[in-house]
């Protein structure tokens, strides 16, 4: 399947680690570029990152740019409860991730609109995602 808003999907990015992860596409810009955001299953990790990264985190509550998605909302596409850091959008080029050598689209596993859209709302709490990506969220 191609992939659009909501795919979970598999690649090795080497920028990240040797090992591959499951990214979620959160906007598709054209028919050639999609913007991405990584999954990780090292919630803590995440949030640390994400308070540090964010406009005016809350100092009492999880940082609204930290987005937890369990495996019921994509079963097909996750094995474990995970994290977003709504801060580390990439811009990537679709034909590259479809010819990835680890590439998998885990059967048009998808998350739910409902999820991504607070994915979209969170990224405009950052202050590290450029403005010009900001306004596809808007």
């Amino acid at each position: 399947m191609p992939l659009d808003v909501g795919s979970v999907f598999r690649l090795r990015d080497f920028n990240i680690s040797y090992t591959p992860h499951r990214f979620v596409v959160i906007h598709k810009i054209d028919a050639y570029q999609i913007i991405t955001l990584v999954f990780s299953s090292k919630l803590d990790n995440v949030k640390k990152y994400c308070r540090k990264d964010e406009i005016d985190p809350p100092d009492d509550d999880d940082p609204r740019t930290y987005i937890q998605v369990e495996v019921e909302e994509c079963p097909q596409g996750l094995t474990s409860t995970c994290a977003v850091n709504c801060n580390r959008v990439d811009v990537r080029k679709i034909n590259e991730c479809e010819e990835d050598h680890d590439f998998n689209d885990f059967d048009g596993a998808t998350l739910p609109a409902a999820t991504i859209q607070k994915i979209r709302d969170a990224i405009r709490h950052s202050k590290t995602v450029p403005d010009d990506i900001k306004e596809y969220f808007a």
